[in-house]
């Protein structure tokens, strides 16, 4: 509605139009991503009393991302929404979207150990707990 009525459209055109752009930036998946690449998976939702770290709650968003470094600025990067933290649920995103040569970069989470047979550059560094300085 707010693009409807910021740009004086008809709100099915402005529907209409916001798919054909999220169309034409859907992945062509022929570029997978390249040289260093780092993976990472966070939760989107508000915390819960009790709930904390990967707890299983059906109010939070599981998401796995993986950015190109280039240089130490980000270039291109693909995020998909995961079921839980499991190897089967963030494999998908590394099949589909890195290529098997990257130097990846990841934290400890046991869930990606298993991958590092088909991506044999896989590096695992524990994540700097922050409360501990």
């Amino acid at each position: 509605m707010w693009l409807a009525e910021r740009h004086g459209v008809k709100q099915m055109t402005a529907w209409l139009f916001r798919r054909k752009v999220q169309e034409a930036m859907k992945s062509s998946e022929k570029y997978p991503l390249e040289d260093e690449v780092h993976v990472d998976e966070f939760e989107i939702g508000t915390p819960k009393k009790g709930e904390q770290g990967r707890s299983k709650s059906a109010t939070k968003i599981r998401v796995v991302i993986a950015i190109e470094n280039r240089g130490g600025k980000p270039g291109r990067w693909y995020a998909k929404v995961i079921d839980d933290y499991s190897c089967k649920s963030l494999k998908p995103i590394f099949e589909t979207h890195i290529k098997s040569d990257a130097n990846i970069i990841t934290d400890g989470w046991s869930g990606y150990k298993p991958l590092k047979k088909n991506f044999p550059n896989l590096t695992q560094i524990l994540s700097y707990n922050l409360s501990s300085t």
